[in-house]
């Protein structure tokens, strides 16, 4: 497959059917394709691969040397170069599996400290599993990227990247920190969310999608790269890491070889493809992920998909598949009737959800559910509830304002000030946002906490009830929530939001009841997904035949 370095566009060149081969055998093949490109008047400047060992010694076989080097003269001009890079996204996917295939209970990776190799330090992946385990009963979560399937991941779940990267989030890493700090009552991070900020921040740098991706995130790693960026720097301590890593007495707790070299290759390659583009072929700007395989992975899903969503597929499925892909990039649907004429799936959406809105509101009564949620307030709430519902009290402040006119006054009355003063860092409310904030995060004002506090009690209250719960859940859930929270608030705290701005005049009862939205979307969500975790699984029977169905004849 072919890939534009520019715009999103790639294309099949060249579909072989092969049981095995070798390196001798795939090389002159790639040479005929890169032959062929060129003489289509393009341009071939990167060859991007997994770590698979024959793909290594084919990059091999370009080098004069037959060495590994990520700099090889162009088959098509030797004057030219032809950069040589492995796929990161398989890298990433190495390293999360090099993890697990630790062969000691914890599953410990020594490694050396970035800041000063000379220190050792430990990731521990039991920490993580320790983290889901006392995070996966809550509706408020402190890590919410993470996964069972995240944690033990099967033998197959294991070539999801999605997966990887619920271990290797900035999320998962704050909530370690959070976790570790509050335990041991220190200032100190986690040598395990060090580790993970570290491959996190890497991942960032080869994965740049979009133009405006950094100014959105407020994220520099993942702003566009250019000429000599200065996140090269970063690069080449990064590979000095992985060496001093790699060097290290201990056998045990370490990368295997191969994830170590094409680690430690794309690294330097990196650079190198971003100066040579911007430097003599006229880019302004490299997106890092264009250099990755996804096109072509997304390919094979589309051939397995297309043929039945079988895994092994014969090759006249995958010439019918690519003839159905191509005709479909040709022929574009498009709809004959006006502009005026044409519906509105947003309006759509919407006026179905007001009318279910009205019809839920008319079908249950709350005096039932204030009943039951009389000792409410004897809910206790711990440092780690605190400050996941902070941050997502945070999050409902920063979805209604988006969407709200941009009133600077009702900011301030939701939102407290960045720069005040936390005596106690380790056990603030603020904890989770203050790590995770690259600068554009919401720090709710105390109003605004209590009021997602009440509605967390409410629906614990609720949830402790397993009949009253039953009744909760297969009805108009949301709506029972924000109506019992509204009522408790009305008696405790109305003088607090029976306020109306000075500048827009918006009414603050009305802003409350777009948070407690918010917030109770967020908690019913993951109380679904906690019901669905604990279903059971299917038969062993079922499994056995899947696993069947898979091995090749």
């Amino acid at each position: 497959m072919i890939s534009s370095l520019s715009k999103r566009w790639s294309s099949i060149v060249r579909l072989l059917p092969c049981s095995s081969s070798s390196a001798e055998v795939l090389f002159p093949i790639i040479k005929d394709v890169i032959r062929d490109v060129e003489a289509c008047g393009l341009s071939v400047h990167v060859l991007c691969t997994d770590n698979y060992p024959m793909n290594v010694d084919i990059f091999k076989l370009f080098s004069p040397s037959r060495l590994l080097e990520h700099i090889v003269p162009h088959p098509m001009d030797s004057n030219r170069p032809l950069f040589l890079l492995f796929d990161f996204v398989h890298i990433i996917k190495s390293i999360r599996n090099n993890w697990l295939n630790q062969i000691d209970y914890n599953k410990t990776f020594t490694y050396p400290d970035f800041e000063n190799i000379q220190v050792a330090s430990t990731a521990v992946f039991e920490e993580i599993r320790e983290l889901y385990k006392s995070d996966q009963h809550f509706v408020a979560k402190l890590a919410p990227r993470l996964t069972s399937k995240a944690c033990w991941p099967s033998t197959l779940e294991r070539q999801n990247v999605s997966l990887a990267l619920r271990i290797f989030d900035e999320s998962t890493a704050a909530a370690l920190n959070v976790s570790y700090q509050s335990r041991y009552h220190t200032s100190t991070n986690s040598q395990t969310a060090d580790f993970i900020a570290i491959i996190c921040n890497v991942w960032k740098i080869f994965n740049i999608n979009t133009p405006n991706k950094g100014i959105l995130h407020k994220d520099e790693f993942s702003v566009p790269l250019t000429y000599n960026d200065t996140r090269f720097m970063f690069l080449q301590r990064v590979v000095d890491w992985a060496e001093s890593w790699r060097v290290m007495p201990d056998k045990r707790g370490k990368l295997s070889p191969q994830t170590f070299t094409s680690f430690r290759h794309s690294c330097i390659a990196l650079p190198c493809i971003v100066n040579h583009l911007t430097g003599n072929c006229g880019y302004s700007y490299v997106l890092s992920s264009f250099l990755q395989n996804d096109p072509l992975e997304h390919h094979f899903g589309l051939y397995r998909m297309m043929s039945g969503a079988q895994y092994n597929i014969t090759y006249c499925q995958v010439l019918e598949t690519e003839r159905r892909i191509k005709l479909s990039s040709i022929l574009k649907l498009f709809s004959k009737m006006p502009v005026e004429d044409r519906i509105s799936l947003k309006n759509f959406l919407e006026s179905c959800s007001s009318s279910c809105d009205q019809d839920s509101h008319a079908s249950f009564s709350l005096e039932m559910y204030l009943s039951a949620i009389q000792g409410y307030s004897g809910i206790e709430l711990n440092k780690q509830i605190l400050q996941s519902l902070s941050f997502i009290a945070g999050y409902s402040v920063h979805a209604y304002y988006k969407h709200s006119t941009k009133c600077q006054s009702c900011l301030l009355f939701l939102t407290e000030n960045k720069e005040m003063e936390i005596e106690e860092p380790s056990d603030s409310e603020y904890r989770l946002i203050q790590i995770i904030d690259p600068g554009s995060l919401k720090w709710p004002s105390s109003d605004v906490i209590d009021a997602i506090i009440t509605l967390w009690k409410v629906f614990s209250s609720i949830e402790s009830q397993p009949s009253i719960f039953n009744n909760f859940i297969t009805g108009p859930s949301r709506s029972i929530l924000i109506g019992s929270t509204t009522s408790l608030i009305e008696n405790e705290q109305a003088e607090v939001w029976r306020v109306m701005c000075d500048e827009c005049g918006t009414l603050m009862w009305d802003v409350l009841a777009k948070l407690l939205t918010a917030t109770s979307n967020c908690l019913i969500s993951n109380k679904i997904k906690n019901m669905n975790s604990q279903l059971p699984l299917k038969p062993c029977v079922e499994n056995t035949r899947k696993l069947k169905k898979l091995k090749p004849n």
